[in-house]
């Protein structure tokens, strides 16, 4: 931004000049008597011009490609501030902006949470490293994202806590969640048994628990889950 003030600051001069230059050889071409067509100021004044339009030209084309590589930009760190760095998904700041939207007050008393960790995943970290512990994140990131898809919105909530917050939820939706996402471990757990995928919920329905706040909610799906890694 920085080398783009000073390329801008150029070309307004330059055009400012070439306008005064036109402008000048315009006012004395109209107090010729001489035909135009013989006047050498004419043609000076369509070089001008010409000038002008091809220093345009050449500056839409510089102005788009700085323009389009600051968008880039602008998307990398955007892309930094809300999603994963691991596995591409919501992280916790980005989960949070979509609750606002997600969770309207009128829809907070059938609103439902599965909270997740992944039990195997520390010692998984131990005997044969983090690169395995990373796909298994990002493997089950993946088929949680893309069940939430139809149920609601999914979020990273830390490194081994991940939440799917659910509209107008009941207990079969919890149960055919459930069911869905054991289908895919298993299919994925026999191709790629050197990372299976083992995990742990806990799950809240405010239908039965009456919370005013979707912070509530996923707070205590989380420590249901965790009582159950605890047993």
């Amino acid at each position: 931004m920085k080398q783009f003030k000073p390329y801008k600051l150029l070309q307004t001069v330059i055009m400012i000049f070439f306008t005064i230059v036109c402008f000048i050889l315009a006012l004395y071409l109209s107090h010729l008597d001489a035909p135009l067509s013989s006047s050498i100021y004419l043609t000076l004044l369509l070089i001008c011009i010409l000038v002008v339009f091809i220093i345009n030209f050449v500056c839409i084309l510089y102005d788009l490609s700085v323009f389009q590589k600051m968008s880039l930009d602008y998307f990398d760190v955007n892309k930094i501030a809300y999603l994963d760095q691991l596995t591409g998904k919501a992280n916790r700041c980005s989960f949070d902006l979509l609750l606002k939207d997600f969770a309207a007050a009128e829809e907070i008393p059938n609103i439902g949470c599965l909270a997740f960790s992944l039990i195997n995943l520390p010692s998984i970290n131990k005997t044969k490293g983090y690169e395995h512990g990373d796909l298994i994140i990002r493997d089950f990131s993946e088929m949680l994202n893309d069940l939430s898809e139809s149920y609601g919105i999914f979020g990273r909530n830390s490194g081994n806590e991940f939440i799917v917050v659910i509209r107008q939820c009941d207990h079969v939706k919890i149960e055919e969640f459930i069911k869905e996402l054991d289908i895919q471990i298993e299919v994925h757990n026999f191709l790629l048994e050197y990372q299976g995928i083992n995990y742990h919920y806990g799950c809240v329905l405010n239908a039965e628990e009456n919370f005013d706040a979707i912070s509530q909610i996923i707070s205590l799906s989380i420590q249901r889950m965790l009582k159950k890694n605890d047993l």
